[in-house]
């Protein structure tokens, strides 16, 4: 069973450069890679000689409550993260490197994103399996000259331990991504290895308004168990 986000996500990358010429600015619709539906709008300046470094800031769907977080999910789980890597990619799904549009020119189909391989050590929801090793990324990150400032992405640094609600695509190739920076991803801390169904798990998100429970998850891969009969 495959659910999607139906709500829009809006990206918003600024562009400084070390010298500055010609500007334009162009929005692109259903940039994939993203969530189902996003406009993407970027300001950016040519002709450069130094590095480039891009400023992202993001609007993502914010969800009230841990049941509606879970209901947009393709996959809740518990994970090791195996790795780190940065790495250029097409969100537009183009085969050319570079898109044309009449209004604004050529501008390339590339970002620059982090990606993790991440290894499942338990399934609360989705077709994943305990053992699988699966890819997430999180735009930002630095290739060559290249460097692009994500704020609102959450560290998921090799070897933690978290608990992750993700949304992945029918896509060959595709990594995931996080439902949103803020609220979905959690440490699996010692206190949750008890199996108190009470304790709370700590958010890599000091910002995060919602609260995650063991009992939580229990009643979440519950519902994913019968859904799935």
């Amino acid at each position: 069973m495959r659910k999607f986000l139906s709500a829009s996500a809006i990206l918003i990358c600024l562009v400084f450069l070390g010298a500055c010429s010609t500007e334009n600015t162009f929005e692109a619709e259903s940039a994939i890679g993203f969530t189902e539906a996003e406009t993407m709008e970027v300001e950016s300046t040519i002709g450069a000689t130094e590095a480039e470094t891009m400023i992202v800031m993001a609007d993502f769907p914010h969800y009230n409550i841990i049941e509606h977080l879970a209901t947009n999910a393709t996959e809740i789980v518990r994970v090791e993260v195996i790795d780190e890597r940065a790495e250029k990619i097409n969100i537009w799904m183009s085969p050319a490197n570079e898109l044309e549009d009449a209004d604004f020119g050529t501008f390339d189909a590339y970002r620059i994103f982090t990606v993790n391989r991440i290894r499942v050590l338990e399934v609360f929801q989705g077709d994943v399996n305990v053992g699988d090793v699966l890819e997430v990324k999180q735009i930002g990150g630095r290739m060559n000259d290249s460097v692009v400032i994500n704020h609102d992405s959450v560290p998921l640094v090799v070897g933690d331990d978290l608990v992750l609600f993700l949304q992945s695509y029918d896509i060959e190739g595709m990594p995931a991504c996080l439902l949103n920076p803020t609220q979905s991803a959690y440490r699996f801390n010692e206190n949750a290895a008890i199996r108190d169904d009470n304790t709370e798990l700590e958010s890599l998100n000091p910002q995060n308004d919602l609260t995650l429970t063991l009992n939580d998850l229990a009643q979440i891969s519950r519902n994913n168990e019968v859904l799935g009969e």
